[in-house]
């Protein structure tokens, strides 16, 4: 027999402070129970008044998946949006089983994968046959190459990287000077590697 939908659907929201998750908390439907967890009090969409519940979440990487999984059990949730990176890193492992990434949404690990990973988009795209611009990737700071001309750009591979300190987010950096240059792959190389793609033209 089919299972039917529940009258009221009980819907977890992962990394309240981005502003994914609060642009969710308002798509959510009026019927549904909205839970938002995130690593601070501090935290806008805990202001709304749709929640009914609010949860502080582990700041490591490592512990969250675990405590979405052990809340899960006690909640018993219909709906979990893991709202950015940090939590999809923490969902993701395959350990958490089928039915909790099922409620996540989430797709194989593979594609995870490609999708949090510049360098397997980019490789992905150009086995499909779409153009794609490449770079120079640059894994350690012993292997930064001489910067032929400048502005360049720098690409982390990963934009959000787990530490024991929590999810550190990592953005583009256009660099104008070699000082720019080298200060921005001392920030990144410890912990992702880098794409290096110089761009055409005179500097800004």
């Amino acid at each position: 027999m089919r299972q039917q939908p529940a009258v009221h659907p009980k819907v977890l929201v992962l990394d309240g402070a981005s502003k994914a998750a609060a642009e969710c908390v308002l798509a959510l439907d009026r019927t549904c129970e909205v839970h938002v967890s995130e690593r601070t009090e501090r935290c806008v969409s805990f202001a709304s008044r749709r929640l009914t519940k609010r949860f502080v979440q582990p700041v490591s990487t490592l512990e969250l998946g675990t405590w979405i999984q052990a809340l899960d059990q006690e909640e018993h949730y219909d709906l979990i949006v893991p709202a950015t990176e940090i939590s999809l890193l923490a969902l993701k492992d395959e350990a958490l089983g089928p039915t909790l990434r099922a409620k996540a949404v989430i797709p194989s690990e593979h594609s995870i994968d490609v999708a949090l990973d510049k360098q397997q988009t980019v490789a992905e795209a150009v086995s499909l046959g779409i153009k794609s611009p490449w770079g120079v990737l640059v894994t350690s700071t012993g292997d930064i190459p001489s910067a032929s001309n400048l502005p360049s750009v720098l690409k982390p591979v990963h934009s959000k990287v787990g530490t024991s300190h929590g999810a550190v987010a990592l953005s583009v950096q256009i660099c104008r000077t070699e000082t720019e240059r080298h200060e921005a792959y001392q920030r990144m190389l410890p912990l992702t590697p880098c794409s290096n793609r110089n761009i055409s033209g005179a500097g800004a």
